[in-house]
């Protein structure tokens, strides 16, 4: 699971400076996005934190390390949804990003449906929790994740144009 945890924090980062980097080099300001790359920027340095603070297995009591793994899982989750939706909810107001944002825009629904079915879960079917918590967990995961492939795949193939300027020296 550490690996895991490194693996989707390092590359959640990674998406996060491609993505600044992509709308720099077209000219698009940041400033409508900033709200939705910080709360990405929570989940991706998140997924560090888990690795660091490992969580408690299940039936035991909550260890100093188990309870940061709750508390910094709740803050990256919420990250992840709500930064993919805010995103994704601002994407047409730029030129290029209007092909995306039919797309993104569902998906980060569906994510944030999921937070909510994996937070409220335990609270209104506790015992349905205890037999699916797991798997709703891995579904809300996949779904942020295949958001940041859908969104990286999209920007990769319609909007990164690199501007080259040639090198002009004379000798």
């Amino acid at each position: 699971m550490t690996l895991n945890f490194l693996n989707r924090g390092v590359l959640s980062l990674v998406f996060i400076f491609a993505f600044l980097r992509t709308l720099d080099l077209n000219g698009i300001a940041r400033s409508h996005l900033r709200t939705g790359t910080y709360l990405l920027g929570a989940w991706a340095i998140g997924a560090i934190l888990l690795a660091i603070f490992p969580t408690d297995v299940p039936a035991t009591p909550v260890s100093w390390h188990g309870a940061i793994h709750i508390v910094v899982a709740l803050i990256a989750f919420i990250g992840g949804a709500f930064g993919a939706f805010a995103i994704s909810w601002k994407l047409g107001k730029n030129h290029e990003f209007e092909g995306l944002k039919p797309n993104a825009l569902p998906l980060s629904v569906i994510a944030v449906i999921l937070l909510v079915i994996e937070f409220g879960l335990d609270f209104v079917f506790p015992h349905l929790d205890a037999r699916i918590g797991g798997l709703t967990e891995r579904v809300f995961l996949g779904s942020v994740l295949l958001w940041i492939g859908i969104v990286s795949a999209y920007l990769a193939t319609h909007v990164c144009q690199t501007k080259v300027t040639p090198n002009l020296t004379s000798e």
